[in-house]
């Protein structure tokens, strides 16, 4: 079955464009270098964390109207029943914390961020994020996003001037785009692994 993915892209890229014209809107609107890093650090952190939630909903409701589209689900009322059932969607969701982490202290998250085992690479995000669905563990993602963020305006933009910060947080918005679909990647193959198991169980004996 092709991947899903390529149907949640136009959303994504809509976020993360509001996103960046949000940042150059703080940027612009505060002097204090020391301010504009920790108004963008919160605004960045507190949005990524609820856009993540908005498109994982998003996401799921793309893989589940494809799903009940074809066999054995179309058409037949006790197999959507078994299917909506096993709520393959909590399962996912149950895996995540969204809840919007106040006061970060983002140097001591960047700490235990920058100590986990990163492929070379890679920020990491969609590796961290993706962890969480084999494992009995539950992401906090504001405090996986802080990590991020920060390793950006440390290592990249910190100490530079207002051009060079501005680039190394679009360096940052533009990576984290781009490795969401790497967790939305694991999300699709953890959703189809369920689906498939169900399916082994069903009969296709039509509507009931």
């Amino acid at each position: 079955m092709p991947s899903k993915i390529d149907a949640l892209m136009p959303l994504i890229k809509e976020k993360f464009d509001n996103i960046r014209s949000d940042v150059s809107g703080i940027e612009r609107n505060t002097e204090q270098k020391e301010r504009v890093i920790k108004a963008v650090c919160d605004y960045v952190t507190q949005t990524i964390t609820v856009e993540s939630k908005l498109l994982l909903s998003s996401f799921y409701s793309i893989l589940m109207d494809e799903t009940l589209s074809h066999e054995p689900f179309l058409n037949n009322t006790r197999n959507k029943n078994r299917f909506y059932r096993l709520d393959i969607f909590s399962r996912i969701s149950g895996k995540y914390n969204f809840s919007i982490t106040e006061d970060i202290d983002y140097r001591q998250v960047y700490k235990k961020y920058s100590a986990l085992p990163v492929p070379a690479g890679t920020i990491g995000i969609g590796v961290i994020l993706s962890v969480a669905l084999s494992r009995v563990v539950i992401i906090p993602i504001s405090l996986v996003a802080a990590g991020v963020l920060y390793y950006f305006i440390s290592e990249q933009g910190k100490n530079k001037n207002k051009h060079e910060f501005n680039a190394a947080i679009n360096r940052y918005l533009d990576t984290v785009e781009s490795e969401l679909c790497i967790w939305f990647k694991n999300i699709e193959d953890f959703y189809n692994k369920h689906v498939e198991e169900l399916i082994s169980t069903l009969g296709n004996d039509g509507d009931e």
